[in-house]
């Protein structure tokens, strides 16, 4: 059984089957200031999941599905989302500084104040993204969008 922790009181959030969060059902769950600080989450079903607030760093999250995701305000540095589906999250606010993003879909997302410098943004789809107030580094320049 894994327990996924609140990063601010320790108290349990939610208890998970199994030994590995990696290919999980957390569909829908509410993740709120969870601590996945360096948890593998490869492949895991986070469509609709609320992790507003929650520690992501250095978490591995690559092929998961987090369509319609919270994570407002999340801390995703250092995370890996590569060929993650983000179509529709909320990342209003996120830190996603030094973020792992290669391939991953964005479309329709709400990156609006998130900061994505350093961010590895190579073949991302951000059609139709709000990128408005966000920072990100373009040919080594940091750069502050309207």
């Amino acid at each position: 059984m894994i327990q996924i922790l609140n990063r601010y009181n320790g108290a349990v959030i939610l208890e998970v089957p199994g030994d590995t969060l990696s290919g999980s059902n957390l569909r829908c769950a509410n993740l709120r200031y969870a601590n996945l600080r360096d948890v593998d989450l490869t492949c895991a079903d986070l469509i609709g999941a609320n992790l507003c607030d929650a520690e992501l760093r250095y978490a591995n999250l690559s092929d998961a599905k987090l369509t319609n995701a919270n994570l407002t305000g999340a801390d995703m540095r250092d995370i890996d989302l590569s060929d993650a589906d983000l179509i529709g999250a909320n990342l209003c606010n996120a830190d996603m500084r030094d973020a792992y993003l290669c391939g991953a879909n964005l479309r329709d997302a709400d990156l609006s104040y998130a900061d994505m410098r350093y961010a590895n943004l190579r073949d991302v789809d951000l059609t139709c993204a709000d990128l408005s107030g966000a920072t990100i580094s373009l040919e080594n320049r940091v750069v502050t969008l309207p």
